[in-house]
């Protein structure tokens, strides 16, 4: 019988996953819906530190294992997704012209095409009623390419992305030294978060790119899980050049890593950082054009307050808030002033709050650095800091949650192995 803290782990993600999606069975309004999420959602991390506390983990030494092994639990991931196949299939043909729902995939296409003929990509893309300003990170566009060559839905790639990210997850997984069935519940946790969007958020997936995000962080979580830092510094290089978002958990980690590993060997990392960066971004797109940055983050401003405004009802209703996914509706309501005014000061709550993540990330590591490995607490970190963000963000889309939840997976994971006692394979023999 499996310990008690594996079915809390199990129990509280998959409150978490239904929480995210309210409207097929609306029990909390959505007022109360963000805080329940919120609450759970931090309560997975706490959870582990908690057991961390109790009880170290015994230290972490894989051993060697046989490669067809390996094989055999990266194939393992790979199912897990291409199960998928043909309800994504339907999703992706009942939104066969997603212009109609959302900009986001005429907005990627438009960014490869551009650059694929040679054009500055990042100029105004004109719709029919508006201009929109693109500020995608080139690592969220570039793939698209792939589906040209095999007349490919470039959501087809995302896809792959996604199951090739749980086959690498998979890979690491053969070297935990756990009982079976733990590892096998682990490996099938992040196919859970996609199978939650195509039964509670099938329009999600039909009319948005965000899988393919939620691959890089798979990749990200998965280095963390496996302590590897080269895994970990591509993971990085593939977040960072997709979304924003990461940028305000590197300062931590970066700190973490030096302490953990000297100042030569964080050279080294963030010297790979640097010059993905460079080489994919300054360079060819930057450079050219400094200030597309800004005018991006200005359009992004408008959009943020046009949702706050809300439309298409009477009074104006703010369809993103209505998801109940994350505290911008409850301080749309406490705030006073115009939208923009509301925004601004929802981004301000936004900054302290992060602030306040950063100092007490700290606090714990250098209070815990000698009960909870480096790994794993920047795992947490890296969950914490994208769970605070997303909810105290003034717009959150729902879709944005499906990267989130891919850490909450490997986080769910490691609660799931974390006692060895179940242990049915030995040091060396996986």
């Amino acid at each position: 019988m499996f310990m008690k803290h594996v079915w809390i782990g199990i129990g509280l993600f998959l409150i978490q996953l239904r929480l995210v999606f309210r409207e097929g069975d609306i029990v909390f309004n959505k007022y109360l819906n963000p805080v329940l999420l919120f609450v759970v959602s931090m309560a997975l991390p706490a959870y582990l530190i908690w057991l961390y506390l109790k009880r170290p983990e015994e230290q972490f030494s894989p051993g060697e294992v046989r490669p067809w092994r390996r094989l055999i639990w990266a194939l393992g991931g790979l199912i897990t997704i291409l199960l998928s196949y043909e309800e994504l299939r339907k999703i992706f043909v009942h939104y066969s012209d997603p212009i109609q729902y959302s900009d986001v995939i005429p907005h990627l296409r438009t960014l490869y095409e551009r650059f694929s003929h040679g054009e500055f990509p990042y100029t105004p893309i004109h719709f029919s009623t508006y201009d929109l300003m693109p500020i995608y990170m080139p690592l969220h566009w570039l793939p698209a390419g792939l589906a040209a060559p095999f007349h490919l839905d470039i959501r087809w790639v995302g896809v792959i992305f996604l199951a090739l990210s749980v086959a690498w997850y998979g890979w690491f997984m053969a070297e935990q030294r756990n009982h079976v069935g733990l590892r096998i519940m682990a490996l099938i946790l992040p196919s859970l978060s996609l199978w939650a969007f195509i039964f509670w958020g099938a329009g999600d997936l039909g009319v948005t790119y965000e899988i393919i995000v939620a691959a890089y962080y798979l990749v990200l979580a998965a280095g963390l899980l496996a302590r590897r830092y080269w895994l970990v510094t591509i993971g990085i290089i593939l977040c960072l050049l997709s979304r924003f978002t990461l940028v305000f958990w590197l300062p931590l980690f970066a700190f973490i890593f030096l302490m953990e590993k000297g100042l030569k060997k964080s050279l080294v990392m963030w010297g790979w950082v640097a010059a993905a960066v460079v080489l994919l971004f300054i360079l060819p797109f930057y450079i050219k054009d400094p200030a597309f940055i800004s005018r991006g983050l200005s359009y992004y401003t408008l959009a943020t307050v046009g949702d706050w405004v809300g439309c298409c009802a009477d009074p104006p209703v703010s369809w993103t808030q209505e998801r109940g996914v994350s505290f911008a509706i409850i301080m749309k309501a406490l705030f006073s002033g115009d939208m923009a005014h509301r925004v601004a000061l929802n981004r301000i709550v936004l900054g302290i709050v992060l602030l306040i993540t950063f100092a007490g990330s700290l606090v714990g590591y250098l209070r815990w650095r000698h009960r909870i490995d480096a790994f794993t607490y920047s795992l947490v970190t890296l969950y914490t800091f994208i769970c605070v963000y997303f909810f105290f963000c003034p717009l959150t889309y729902r879709y944005y949650l499906l990267p989130f939840l891919m850490i909450s997976a490997v986080l769910c994971g490691k609660i799931i192995l974390f006692d060895k006692s179940l242990s049915a394979i030995t040091s060396g023999k996986t």
